[in-house]
């Protein structure tokens, strides 16, 4: 009876999945292996992108294949345009003059796009052929790779000929200020862009870059080639489509053959279009390649073509990138959990997210952020989001050095892109803002910015306790040295600036804080933030922790008396009686509050209540309270708001954040404050809340209704619309690592399954759903592996028994770490203490 039972339930839960899955006109599934998303709706309403890279030439591409390329900075040095301007391919029969757009399905054939790590591919079968598109990035080349496989499944010979088509951006920003997701609108710089073809090679120039009037070329040269010889080509847009521009439909593939016509000036965008004929026999399959890319001497393009014009160097690249991949992920944290939806997020694509987030600085080999989310912030920097789920400490330890501690000397990068560099500087402590005078090649620091520095090296000194790190010298800007703990030390000195005698800090005038949209709360730099003033007392008392454990007891005494001084404000002057208040606006007589029960609108807010529970300021009894609040007032199917209730009319003193439609970035879901609530939820105890609340924003759990969601159901947007907007629980803004990835992982990671770094080591603390019979995380960790079992036989959410380490019983919950190299079995059983 019982296998009965189970069978029945098992035919249920199927058929509620299909039903599900049926619901949704959007069609997708993951492969087996979790590696890959195959769709099979090619007109999504959103295209799903995947970011392919070699960390310093990059393409974004869609799901049908529509691609943009660049180096390093798509302003400056944008290769073709975005979106659906651009990767369009096509298959002709040339004797029946049939011929098909493979990038789309037009109903007579089969399609599906396959979006990998690495890679993406489009199949499509139609006119008794099966044509496979694969794009890649091979990891030594700037250049991307289009591996074209066709097959002839009818019984005859086959002439064919493959069309690819480009359109040329040459370094020409205007397009993005042109609506560029539509590829409208031309640019002045179009007059000076030639592209003609030599010797099988189509070439591309810009002979005046940037501004009109200074005949300074692009310093690079862009190619579209094949392996073989090119039959013939287009640059005309007007020639190759026709006036109508209909895309499924171009003039030049109905009317005869490509007409080898070369560009030079003209108002439209020049197109790069490329036809290579191929024979096929009944049964018969073959490949060739189309080779996109961007060299600053011809030479280079030659040496591109000559060696990935040899298909077998093309697929053993193909290869090279998808072991690179599946090595990263090797080497990295695998969780499995009752939970295999949420494992794939967290085991596959938030690690890959990670790993496609990162640039190279050319000059100094370092990591930083390549950009926020896709359309924004190309320009290299470093947030602390990557060293929250980074596993790479070497590469973060040198981002640290060369994107923070060292101002670099510009003139001697290598880069051509412009780094604003944050160096924590001696010459800074007594800088008035703003300053009068600026060294050249250096953006100096408020207080409002630098600790956002503190964050990126305290997680990593938690991560990697590379304490040793701290006594090496390293430069300030005026020339003297410090220890890197000297460098922390004058960080500390300017933040600290920017506390006022109520103990709490400062926002600079018309700024914000972490809200960057509170852009009237502070009218004379003396509005207050609740927020602010606790992350720098968190920061405060964990490098107060770091000091203490290197010996520099003064200094240590010395930061937590400034911790326990905004302790006392945020107490004395935050809590409003069930919640704390968000911050107080200067705009006013006697600070006015935000976030507060007196507030007609904005009554509370998540980061008010996150993180006071994360820096230690709130009490037990008012994190239990604070923590109802959110629950009773800020929590939705969506995941938590951001704040309570929506702004429905603009209010002076809050700004911009106040001006948006109720739910759109006004009571709406972002996923940083998400992180964060659930760690101070699982921190305070509050497991079941900790829990509900990361299940509920989880792109595993919203994409199950894709038709609300609309995005890529693999990488975490910048924000869900919150419910009282129209379209309630759609994402926003592709691919923001920055905002969402790194914190939704970390706080699942580490404070759900409970398994972090501390100073001294390896933390066990699962705050887990208490029906879990169980569940597995093998973690690298400062030079070894843990593999580590948690069992729940008694159905717990928290509480542990006993922790045995290869065997022995461990005092407490803290595993020393060994750096030995080895791994190390952790069996963990939960239960009442």
């Amino acid at each position: 009876m019982k296998n009965i039972g189970l069978l029945v339930m098992y035919i249920i839960c199927t058929t509620i999945i299909t039903a599900q899955e049926q619901n949704n006109e959007i069609s997708y599934k993951f492969s087996k292996d979790g590696t890959e998303c195959i769709v099979y709706d090619d007109n999504l309403p959103r295209p799903w992108l995947n970011r392919l890279s070699n960390d310093v030439f990059f393409t974004w591409v869609t799901h049908n294949g529509y691609i943009e390329s660049f180096f390093l900075d798509p302003e400056y040095y944008g290769l073709v345009n975005p979106q659906n301007v651009s990767g369009h391919f096509y298959l002709k029969d040339n004797n029946s003059k049939e011929y098909f757009l493979i990038n789309e399905s037009d109903g007579k054939g089969s399609w599906q796009a396959i979006i990998g790590l690495g890679y993406n591919r489009v199949i499509k079968e139609e006119l008794n052929l099966k044509t496979t598109l694969t794009y890649f990035i091979p990891r030594e080349d700037n250049v991307l790779l289009i591996l074209v496989e066709i097959k002839n499944t009818s019984e005859r010979n086959r002439k064919l000929s493959a069309i690819g088509q480009v359109e040329w951006n040459l370094g020409d920003k205007a397009k993005g200020e042109f609506r560029p997701s539509r590829g409208i609108g031309g640019s002045q710089h179009n007059l000076y862009k030639k592209v003609y073809v030599e010797k099988n090679i189509m070439y591309a120039e810009q002979l005046n870059w940037k501004k009109l009037n200074t005949s300074e070329p692009w310093p690079f040269t862009g190619y579209f080639t094949t392996d073989g010889n090119i039959k013939s080509y287009e640059t005309d847009a007007g020639k190759f489509l026709g006036y109508k521009k209909n895309w499924r439909k171009p003039k030049a593939l109905d009317s005869g053959p490509l007409s080898n016509t070369n560009f030079w000036s003209y108002d439209e965008f020049p197109m790069g279009v490329l036809e290579k004929e191929i024979l096929l026999a009944p049964g018969e399959t073959k490949k060739m390649v189309f080779m996109l890319g961007m060299e600053r001497e011809k030479k280079g393009i030659n040496f591109m073509k000559e060696k990935y014009g040899k298909l077998e160097n093309s697929e053993k690249a193909l290869e090279e990138v998808k072991k690179y991949y599946k090595d990263f992920l090797s080497n990295n944290l695998t969780i499995k959990t009752p939970d295999p939806n949420n494992d794939r997020i967290i085991n596959i694509w938030s690690q890959y997210h990670w790993r496609q987030f990162l640039k190279k600085d050319l000059n100094t080999q370092a990591f930083g952020a390549g950009f926020w989310t896709y359309g924004l912030f190309e320009r290299l920097d470093l947030h602390p989001e990557q060293f929250l789920v980074g596993q790479d400490m070497d590469l973060l330890k040198n981002s640290l050095e060369n994107l923070i501690l060292i101002n670099q000397n510009p003139n001697t990068s290598k880069n051509i892109i412009s780094l604003r560099q944050r160096a924590l500087l001696h010459s800074d402590e007594g800088v008035h803002w703003p300053p009068k005078e600026i060294p050249q090649g250096h953006t100096p620091i408020h207080h409002h910015e630098i600790w956002i520095n503190l964050f990126s090296m305290y997680y990593y000194f938690l991560n990697s306790g590379d304490f040793e790190y701290l006594d090496k010298e390293l430069p300030f800007i005026d020339g003297s040295t410090g220890t890197v703990f000297e460098h922390i030390e004058k960080a500390f000195d300017i933040t600290l600036k920017g506390l006022d005698n109520r103990g709490l800090f400062k926002i600079p005038r018309n700024v914000g804080d972490w809200m960057d949209e509170f852009t009237m709360i502070s009218k004379d730099g003396n509005a207050e933030s609740i927020m602010l003033s606790a992350q720098v007392a968190y920061l405060l008392k964990n490098f107060s922790e770091i000091a203490k454990k290197i010996g520099k007891d003064n200094i240590s005494a010395k930061w937590m008396a400034e911790y326990e001084r905004i302790k006392e404000g945020v107490n004395k002057y935050g809590w409003d009686g069930d919640w704390y208040i968000r911050a107080f606006s200067d705009r006013k007589p006697g600070f006015q509050p935000v976030g507060s029960s007196q507030n007609k609108e904005g009554k509370i807010y998540l980061n008010a209540q996150s993180w006071p529970i994360l820096a230690g300021i709130a009490t037990p009894n008012r994190s239990k309270k604070s923590l109802s609040s959110v629950q009773k007032y800020l929590s939705s199917k969506y995941g938590p708001l951001v704040f309570w209730p929506s702004y429905s009319n603009y209010v002076d003193y809050v700004g911009t954040q106040s001006i948006y439609s109720p739910g759109f970035r006004n009571g709406n879901i972002y996923f940083r404050p998400v992180g964060w609530a659930v760690i101070a939820a699982a921190m305070a105890g509050k497991v079941d809340l900790a829990n509900e609340m990361y299940k509920n924003a989880s792109i595993s759990e919203r994409s199950r209704d894709i038709d609300t969601y609309l995005l890529e159901p693999y990488v975490y947007p910048e924000n869900y619309i919150g419910p009282d907007h129209q379209r309630k629980g759609e994402g926003q803004f592709h691919w923001c690592f920055g905002e969402g990835t790194a914190w939704m992982w970390y706080s699942y990671v580490g404070y759900i399954l409970g398994v972090r770094a501390e100073l001294d080591g390896l933390l066990i603390d699962p705050k887990i759903p208490r029906n879990w019979e169980g569940f597995k995380v093998t973690k690298p960790f400062r030079g070894a592996t843990y593999e580590i079992n948690v069992k729940n036989p008694d159905k717990v959410s928290s509480g542990i028994k006993w922790i045995k380490v290869d065997g022995k019983k461990l005092k407490g919950r803290l595993i020393i770490h060994h750096g030995d190299k080895r791994i190390h079995k952790v069996e963990v059983m939960m239960g009442s203490n």
